[in-house]
């Protein structure tokens, strides 16, 4: 006898197979399963009418405890679907299986407040879906918002990806890429989002013209510490006219009264009270994968920040490596602009995404990776811009040049102040004693030679103050290494002392080409780091790898000491630029201003200018000047 009653939260129907009742049953009936361990089929309870009425059209028999079923109303009452601002309200009575369903909506969360559902606006489509399969009316006006929705999303995915845009950013003093144009344009619509470039494409320029651009000052830069005095240089260079505040050290926070704020991640904790209090209109975060953990106190100091950034203000993400190891380390970053949200909240950004879970003991797991083209699809229509070189090689010359400052500690400068003493010292006084011994007047002498020194003529050939400032830029290399390989770019580091080479190579994975090398060690080297993908970095002398050697498994090249002339500066960067090299390659010159480093890029310049343009009618060394001066 075919029959349907109650068993517990199901209704049960079990009746001998008929094609056409089976196909009037998936028809009539959402959500019913057939059980094949006791072959029935299996209704929600909820489906109770629908369930009475499938019945009766069969001739089925109904249990009477079925037939007597009265379903209490919910508190929360009927399914609804609203609009809040930029919400999605649904307002749902328990059901399992639309509980079930409801959780694949993008960005969803539960309201414990309000016994909601809650879904940001950007995924109305899919709510729209969700209700359709449940034949859920949905308000005409969210109905219409669709198409619109939908124009935003295709135009925000375009923009993110875009390589050209037509904007003019007022008194900016460097020229911007066409890709570059792009990138300020999306920054300035989105206001809170990640300009993700790959490494050299000029991802600082674009966050310092974007700044520009909404006229979104004062402005705070939070960097690593390493690069303070670099985003100095780059603010000088792009906007002379704006002033800048660099904040060291641990006392009280100073009152900001210029343009730009700069401050290294290791002291925004200890300020970040008083800098929230500064009343910044922007916030740059650079190389923002240092708040990748959620539990570090500067990420949350960043975010506490972040957060008092007015509304109309603009928090901007800089990294060519946002998530290093998993996608879980998106979301202290997307919490820090504020897009949270857009992606479920934090747990439910792990949910989704990070395929999150909790073990026998209880403990959250959110080192896994779940529904990854989803996730980049949302990033790009909110919150995130990203080239590859690859994308914008049309607009880039062949190779371009990057000056990277840093500073001595003040333990090196100490050293490097003692020396210049004790050089200049050393000076006059062998030209006091040669005067002597001529039988000319030594005061003479010494005034001479104290004036001589000033131009550091003699202290070039002086190696000690190249050393020590050598010695103090290793740390700010081993920084930048570290990102460039977190970033997935492998890197030739070039210097000059045997000392500082070596250094370097034992930091950075041990490959050398150093002078004295045995051959077969060096064409080993030479051969694991154009062929490994695993060894990402070789330390060259710029005197021993000067000639023949080709290392082009590297774009980037970061300089900490160049070689004095001309043309040895151009045969080390020729180890990467050469017959086989198909990709642009972007030369890092790490500089301490107002040391010997100055001195000798200034020398550089003066040999290019004098003998370039008797090398060729068409020098190629014109931006290298202009980056290095």
């Amino acid at each position: 006898m075919k029959k349907i009653f109650l068993d517990g939260t199901d209704i049960i129907l079990d009746t001998p197979y008929n094609p056409d009742e089976v196909r009037a049953l998936k028809n009539g009936i959402k959500n019913a399963r057939w059980d094949r361990l006791s072959r029935v089929w299996r209704i929600p309870v909820s489906e109770i009418q629908s369930a009475l009425e499938f019945a009766n059209s069969w001739e089925i028999h109904v249990d009477s405890d079925l037939a007597s079923l009265e379903l209490p109303k919910h508190p929360i009452g009927d399914v609804s679907i609203k609009q809040k601002n930029d919400k999605i309200i649904i307002s749902l009575p328990y059901d399992e299986v639309k509980i079930d369903y409801i959780k694949t909506i993008s960005g969803i969360q539960w309201d414990t407040t309000s016994k909601n559902w809650v879904a940001p606006f950007s995924s109305v489509k899919e709510v729209i879906r969700w209700a359709e399969k449940f034949d859920i009316p949905v308000p005409d006006h969210i109905n219409d918002q669709v198409q619109i929705e939908q124009q935003h999303e295709d135009y925000s995915i375009h923009l993110s990806k875009a390589t050209d845009a037509k904007i003019d950013v007022p008194n900016l003093q460097m020229e911007l890429y066409p890709y570059q144009r792009a990138g300020v344009l999306y920054a300035s619509e989105k206001r809170r989002c990640f300009i993700a470039d790959e490494m050299g494409l000029g991802k600082s320029l674009q966050a310092i013209a974007t700044v520009e651009y909404t006229n979104n000052y004062p402005a705070l830069i939070v960097c690593p510490s390493s690069l303070l005095h670099d985003w100095a240089n780059k603010i000088n260079d792009a906007l002379p006219e704006r002033t800048i505040t660099i904040i060291e050290g641990r006392g009280t926070t100073p009152d900001i009264s210029t343009d730009f704020a700069i401050i290294g991640y290791p002291n925004i904790s200890h300020h970040k009270t008083g800098l929230a209090k500064a009343n910044f209109s922007s916030a740059i975060f650079d190389e923002s994968h240092y708040c990748k953990n959620k539990d570090a106190q500067r990420t949350k100091a960043a975010k506490f920040i972040a957060s008092k950034i007015p509304e109309d203000g603009t928090v901007l993400l800089l990294t060519g490596t946002p998530i290093t190891n998993k996608p879980a380390e998106y979301g202290p970053q997307l919490q820090i602009i504020d897009q949270i949200d857009k992606f479920g909240g934090l747990w439910g950004f792990y949910r989704r995404y990070c395929d999150a879970f909790r073990d026998s003991w209880g403990h959250w797991h959110i080192d896994g990776a779940s529904n990854l083209s989803e996730l980049q699809n949302n990033l790009r229509k909110n919150c995130y811009i990203r080239r590859e070189k690859e994308e914008v090689l049309p607009d880039l010359p062949p190779v371009t040049y990057n000056t990277i400052s840093t500073v001595m500690s003040p333990k090196h400068q100490k050293e490097y102040n003692r020396a210049v003493h004790d050089l200049l010292e050393w000076y006059a006084e062998q030209k006091e004693m040669l005067a002597m011994r001529e039988g000319t007047n030594p005061t003479a002498a010494r005034i001479k030679a104290h004036f001589a020194t000033q131009n550091y003529e003699t202290l070039i050939q002086m190696t000690a103050l190249r050393m020590i400032v050598a010695r103090a830029k290793i740390d700010a290399a081993l920084e930048w290494v570290k990102s460039a390989n977190e970033q997935g770019n492998k890197v030739v580091i070039a210097a000059h002392h045997r000392e500082i080479v070596q250094t370097l190579a034992n930091e950075t994975g041990g490959l050398q080409i150093i002078g004295g090398q045995d051959p077969k060690v060096t064409e080993a080297d030479k051969a694991k780091f154009m062929n490994d993908p695993d060894c990402m970095n070789i330390t060259i002398s710029v005197t021993a790898a000067g000639h023949g050697h080709t290392l082009t498994a590297a774009q980037h090249m970061l300089m900490v000491e160049p070689p004095w002339t001309p043309a040895l500066y151009r045969q080390t960067v020729a180890r990467i630029h050469r017959i086989g090299q198909s990709d642009h390659v972007t030369i890092h010159n790490l500089v301490v201003p107002n040391s010997i480093d100055t001195h000798v890029y200034r020398r550089l310049h003066e040999k290019m200018q004098n003998t370039d343009p008797a090398i060729s009618e068409n020098p190629d060394v014109t931006e290298l000047i202009e980056f290095l001066m």
